[in-house]
């Protein structure tokens, strides 16, 4: 009766949230801008490796666990603390003109190492920080909502409202989105067999990461919150349903160039949707068949969808090399601000009229989705011209090695954050875990989580592919 009565406390716990504000989200997000600020200035000042993960886990793991629990009532302060030491790490470079000696010699003596060691340096180097940086934020989430640690505003809304959680979700799905448009765009020689067979092998494992979530949550009765996806479904169906479709819909386009013709498209119908019928059902229809029991993860599935497609365009930016990095920056920083507009027109709608015009992650309507893709590229933005700053003309861009390792072992690491989720509260109550402990317990859980992709190809050279 007793383990009963804490999960209903759990899920009491996460449920519902009203979340936070816009700005405020956006500048815990801008922890791993200045996190990037003080790693490149550390390094360019000769203050510390390029190599060191302990110094890579201070700098970008860290700053994040404390600015999502202990610190997220100082964001201003701690995000100037952190610009502060690179402006103070740049300005003291000549003090350090010893350990650049000695990390001259240590990288001579490291030539002979394997070349699965060796650091890629391109252009791209924003690009990986981006990834790595929203999976890291995303580890951080997944468990630091289970304790009281973690301000609830940043837990995952209810049904309309603005969280880092909730922007989370839909940033997975635009980053893959991204990174995908590169393959979408090499499959034009290939038939429509042949792609759907890839993208069939793709979802494969994503698919089969979600009936496994599905079948050990329900034989170990772990706390659930239906409203999120449903009774069934969960994030790994959604991943997974994405590359089929996406592919169905590229063979309609034919062209990559149409990734945002069609995400805005498939947003706007998705939308007249909800208004006529769809969005009442979705918060107020009973779970008594299959189809309702799970219309949350259905419903918003054409959400998703448009967020993956919008994702792919920004990518299509990104991989051209025909423009400089800045030119890249600008373009993708003006589609930002007309997502920043059309949401503006939303905040409008839902405060002089109804709040069902507001962001709803529950939903994935076209508020969420502008929101998304609004945040995604002013962060990829900031990245490419924080790179511009700090590294000098001609000059192979600078990238940390744990943030690289990360990208390289992305799902894998990802599904190892959401198996120690699940043993960390099997094992304790979180929601009675001093501060101290949670503390404790978070940055481990993060030292694991970074450990395990460097680790494996750093030091053994695998790259797990699920």
């Amino acid at each position: 009766m007793e383990t009963q009565t804490y999960k209903e406390e759990k899920e009491a716990f996460v449920s519902n949230c009203s979340g936070g504000s816009l700005l405020e989200i956006q500048f815990v997000a801008s922890t791993v801008l200045a996190s990037h600020c003080l790693w490149l200035s550390l390094v360019k000042s000769g203050a510390c490796s390029a190599d060191s993960f302990m110094v890579q886990f201070l700098v970008y793991i860290v700053p994040a666990v404390l600015f999502q629990t202990v610190l997220s009532d100082h964001i201003g302060v701690a995000l100037f603390g952190l610009l502060l030491l690179s402006f103070n790490a740049l300005r003291n470079s000549n003090k350090f003109a010893h350990l650049r000696q000695m990390d001259r010699q240590l990288r001579k003596q490291r030539e002979s190492r394997p070349k699965t060691s060796v650091l890629p340096q391109g252009h791209n180097a924003h690009l990986s920080v981006y990834r790595a940086s929203i999976m890291i934020l995303t580890c951080i989430a997944i468990l630091a909502v289970d304790f009281p640690v973690f301000p609830r505003r940043f837990a995952k809304v209810e049904t309309f409202g603005t969280s880092l959680m909730d922007v989370g979700v839909g940033s997975f799905v635009f980053s893959s989105g991204l990174i995908a448009s590169k393959s979408y765009g090499s499959l034009n020689a290939k038939s429509f067999a042949q792609k759907m067979k890839q993208a069939c092998r793709t979802s494969g494992p994503l698919l089969a990461l979600g009936i496994s979530r599905l079948l050990v949550t329900r034989s170990v009765d772990y706390q659930l919150h239906n409203s999120e996806y449903g009774l069934h479904w969960n994030f790994f169906v959604t991943l997974g349903l994405l590359p089929p479709f996406v592919t169905c819909l590229m063979e309609f386009a034919k062209k990559p160039a149409y990734f945002l013709t069609i995400g805005m498209s498939i947003a706007a119908l998705y939308q007249f949707a909800l208004y006529h019928g769809l969005q009442n059902w979705v918060l107020n229809a009973p779970r008594t068949t299959l189809l309702s029991a799970n219309k949350e993860g259905i419903s918003s599935f054409p959400g998703y969808l448009a967020i993956f497609l919008i994702g792919a365009d920004a990518g299509l930016i990104l991989f051209q090399n025909r423009n400089r990095d800045r030119l890249k920056a600008i373009q993708l920083a003006v589609k930002s601000m007309l997502c920043w507009l059309i949401l503006g027109v939303f905040r409008a709608l839902a405060s002089y009229y109804d709040e069902g015009y507001w962001v709803s992650r529950r939903l994935a309507n076209l508020p969420y989705i502008a929101w998304v893709a609004a945040f995604n590229m002013i962060l990829l933005s900031a990245l490419i011209f924080i790179d511009e700053f700090f590294i000098e003309k001609d000059k192979p861009a600078l990238l940390p090695q744990l943030l690289h390792c990360m990208n390289l072992n992305g799902l894998a690491t990802f599904l190892l954050a959401n198996v120690l989720t699940g043993s960390v509260n099997l094992s304790i109550k979180t929601l009675y875990a001093p501060t101290y402990a949670s503390m404790l317990i978070l940055c481990v859980y993060m030292l694991l989580v970074c450990a395990f992709p460097w680790f494996f190809w750093l030091q053994l050279g695998i790259r797990i592919k699920l």
